[in-house]
């Protein structure tokens, strides 16, 4: 299988972790013995000893190895996957706080060029943060990674609406309602737009003393939202919050805040 002449460190390093990855840790720590004899580097000896103590679930070694590998590597493709496999270790225990932390310490050592994924991650961990804490400041910082998601070209649709429920959550209604109309914009009008827009319509008129409240924009949205809903229902999953919205509506017509609405 290893033929010195032919040596290629990648090669050696990759088939160890591709064997550690299919729960074969005895012939991953053979391979890699191998490729140290041939003389594999010592980032990518640290890197795949990581991966098969993490397949032998020898979590706290594994971590060890993989920050030895960042703190010695100078190959930022390779240290982004150590720190995305640092990351998935914490959430795999439940170490909530050591994964942002270390997320965090990825986004200021690595090049913008290799914190994509990374990015991503630390957003949805400060989300996580945030649902558990109740902590504004988790949503602040996700709001400003979003922007740089979007600011370095790698935005999509999910990007705008969790931009969009953020802002709501913080209160930003009109920066969320701007988000909604990019949205629209960039992607086309669906349900979900629409839906967002309903439920951030009623946000607005909750703002308002009672005479002053307007529940017609709020009605037209949930319209239009039922409506795509409805027609694309039969080829999707449900979604909890269209029923939410459904609730919403029901109690606004209760209400009697649009008997004037046609």
């Amino acid at each position: 299988m290893f033929e010195i002449g032919g040596f290629e460190q990648e090669y050696y390093r990759d088939y160890a972790v591709a064997l550690a990855y299919d729960q074969e840790p005895e012939r991953a720590q053979e391979a890699l013995d191998e490729a140290i004899e041939l003389g594999l580097k010592e980032d990518s000896i640290y890197y795949t000893r990581g991966e098969v103590k993490k397949s032998q679930q020898e979590l706290d070694q594994a971590l060890n190895d993989f920050k030895s590998c960042v703190a010695v590597s100078e190959d930022n493709e390779l240290k982004a996957r150590a720190y995305l496999v640092m990351s998935d270790i914490y959430q795999e225990q439940g170490r909530d706080q050591d994964q942002r932390e270390i997320l965090l310490e990825a986004r200021e050592a690595l090049p913008v060029e290799n914190q994509m994924v990374l990015l991503q991650r630390l957003i949805q961990a400060d989300i996580d943060l945030a649902e558990r804490s109740g902590s504004d400041s988790y949503r602040e910082e996700a709001i400003q990674l979003l922007n740089q998601v979007i600011d370095q070209g790698w935005d999509t649709y999910e990007t705008y609406n969790n931009l969009v429920i953020l802002c709501e959550k913080q209160g930003r209604l009109e920066e969320a309602e701007q988000y909604l109309n990019q949205m629209a914009q960039q992607f086309g009008e669906d349900y979900n737009i629409y839906k967002r827009l309903a439920f951030l319509e009623i946000d607005k008129q909750e703002q308002k003393s009672n005479s002053q409240r307007d529940y017609s924009a709020f009605a037209g949205y949930y319209q239009n939202a039922s409506e795509m809903y409805q027609e694309q229902l039969e080829n999707h999953d449900t979604d909890a919050e269209m029923q939410l919205l459904d609730n919403v509506y029901q109690q606004v017509l209760a209400g009697g805040w649009l008997s004037s609405w046609d």
